[in-house]
């Protein structure tokens, strides 16, 4: 019914410049002006099932531009100049009412504040005081690109009975749709298949599954789950398009967006749909909650942002919120600043959705200076994808594009190149964790790279080796770069109760444990003189950096039972390094 209305809006006025006089190429009887009414009726009746144009937006929304475009034809058909007032008026209307209700210049406050209170340079935390320290059991190690190549082997791989043998045939990934999720503690990327036409949809009973890709091991296989058959879906056609059907269901009225492919709890696949009204005449969405779709039944189940379960992890979309942050760098101060005087103005770079140390989802967004010739990071801002409300920290260090150039650079020989930045807390230090692809798309490895300094950078195809690479690299610059708010330092004396010797690829590695501490200790060999040579029940002096992480790198080390004698000047170097 929905569609109908909008076509009869839009004929009336597609006819209106008839009934002008004019040198009208066609019969001015009203039999012809009946015949065109009904012309029209069925050709905006089919571009608006088509099309969908949401009435959340003022005057029609995209519907006036079918009328604009009918009504220009009857005034070409019935060549009167009066009737051209129709379109030219509604088109002054229309492109006035946008640019009076929608345009910064009027609303720059407003465009500001729609990411909610943001703090102030007076009462900004330190991200360090903050950011739980890396969790090395659910770093996000395979990068999206990853995930989706894995993808579309996985249709045909654990297929035994045939049922599966012509899935890629009438079924396509739908990589436009592929979802992070943390899903029974584990970071997981979701895929949905879809039609790949018509034919496809006619002749299947729906879509037989979806692909599941593990997030956290590269090396994990890709899973083809296969379900219930899945009718809905935003590439199937007539009253099982997704979008359309939510349409006919009462969101005509609402710009729908971020359509999410989520499992809840039991491994049951959901459509999860954000919903919004635009705020500040045609732009400025806001959210107000969620559509959750049975993608089996079509069951639609609208859900506050206050309601919304446990198992669905976003409500908030990327896009909306990265609008949000660049209109409040942009014109936090005013419109004029963001034209003339530039004063703090910010610019976002790449979005990333992360997890927490608390289980819950953030957008992780670094904001940069608007001037293209800066170099430095200015702000990190987390965005909790449930709630939208987003807390600013303060940070010193690279963006992210010169943060990927860097690892890109140094394994250039080997064709490597680094994609995609998740920023976690290594030893109280903002740390870029970078994963590494091939030329061909397959992946390496994984990069850390130290935010603040970017020549502190580990490399490692085993990620627990690159982590453990890196730590010591930290450990080798001290107190250089230490924040206060990091730095807790410990020396401890004690007798290694286990101990073994291992080749790395930064060379001859100690792992130390003692019976009275909950970690695994590692010594490169090459700093410390003393460490080649120890043995269980050797009485030991180390000193760390503490951390909740199951293994430390020492960043100092002396055996008491093995006595070397150094150099003047090894001993000056090494009062040096235990002074910093």
């Amino acid at each position: 019914m929905v569609f109908f209305l909008i076509a009869l809006l839009v004929s009336v006025i597609g006819i209106t410049p008839f009934f002008f006089p004019g040198n009208s190429l066609v019969p001015r009887s009203r039999k012809f002006v009946v015949l065109f009414f009904v012309l029209y009726l069925l050709i905006s009746w089919c571009l608006a099932y088509a099309n969908m144009p949401s009435l959340a937006y003022p005057l029609l929304g995209d519907g006036i531009i079918m009328a604009i475009i009918l009504s220009l034809i009857s005034t070409g058909l019935n060549r009167s100049v009066r009737g051209a007032i129709v379109p030219i008026a509604i088109t002054v209307i229309v492109l006035g009412y946008a640019f009076f209700s929608t345009a910064p210049i009027f609303h720059a406050k407003a465009y500001a504040a729609m990411i909610g209170k943001m703090s102030d340079d007076r009462n900004i935390t330190h991200w360090s005081k903050d950011i739980e320290p890396i969790d090395p059991k659910h770093i996000r190690l395979v990068p999206e690109e990853t995930a989706i190549a894995l993808a579309k082997t996985a249709l045909n791989q654990n297929a035994t009975s045939g049922s599966q043998a012509s899935v890629g045939s009438q079924f396509d990934v739908d990589v436009d749709h592929i979802t992070l999720q943390k899903v029974k503690d584990r970071l997981l990327y979701v895929i949905p298949l879809d039609y790949r036409s018509v034919g496809s949809y006619e002749n299947t009973a729906g879509v037989p599954g979806f692909i599941i890709v593990d997030a956290e091991d590269p090396q994990a296989k890709p899973q083809f789950i296969e379900k219930q058959l899945m009718k809905y879906s935003p590439e199937s056609f007539f009253e099982h398009n997704l979008e359309r059907h939510l349409y006919t269901h009462g969101y005509y009225n609402k710009v729908l967006t971020d359509y999410s492919f989520e499992l809840d709890d039991n491994m049951k696949p959901y459509w999860v749909v954000t919903v919004c009204d635009p705020t500040i005449g045609y732009s400025g969405e806001k959210v107000l909650g969620v559509t959750v779709v049975d993608p089996l039944t079509g069951d639609i189940n609208f859900k506050k942002v206050n309601e919304v379960p446990d198992w669905v992890d976003r409500v908030y979309p990327a896009d909306i919120v990265k609008t949000y942050l660049s209109d409040w760098g942009n014109y936090a101060l005013g419109w004029w600043n963001s034209v003339w005087a530039n004063l703090n103005q910010k610019t976002t770079e790449d979005i990333t959705l992360n997890y927490g140390a608390d289980g819950r989802c953030y957008y992780v967004t670094p904001m940069t200076s608007a001037n293209a010739k800066d170099a430095s990071m200015t702000d990190l801002i987390y965005t909790d994808t449930k709630t939208g409300i987003s807390k600013r920290y303060i940070v010193a260090g690279t963006t992210e594009e010169h943060l990927l150039a860097a690892v890109s650079a140094k394994l250039a020989y080997q064709h490597l190149h680094g994609v995609r930045v998740i920023y976690e807390n290594v030893y109280g230090r903002m740390t870029a964790i970078i994963s590494v692809l091939g030329d061909d798309g397959s992946y390496r490895g994984v990069a850390f790279i130290d935010v603040t300094n970017k020549s502190i950078l580990a490399y490692d195809p085993v990620p627990l080796n690159a982590l453990r690479a890196y730590q010591a690299l930290l450990s080798q610059s001290g107190g250089q770069i230490a924040t206060d708010d990091a730095n807790d330092r410990k020396t401890i004396t004690a007798i290694i109760n286990r101990l073994n010797y291992e080749q790395t690829q930064n060379g001859l590695q100690l792992d130390i444990y003692i019976d009275t501490i909950p970690h695994a200790f590692y010594v490169n060999c090459s700093q410390f003189v003393t460490a080649p040579f120890a043995k269980v029940g050797d009485t030991v002096v180390m000193s760390y950096y503490n951390t909740p992480s199951a293994g430390i790198s020492v960043n100092d080390f002396t055996d008491k039972q093995v006595h070397i004698n150094l150099s003047e000047n090894q001993r000056a170097v090494d009062t040096q390094n235990k002074s910093k």
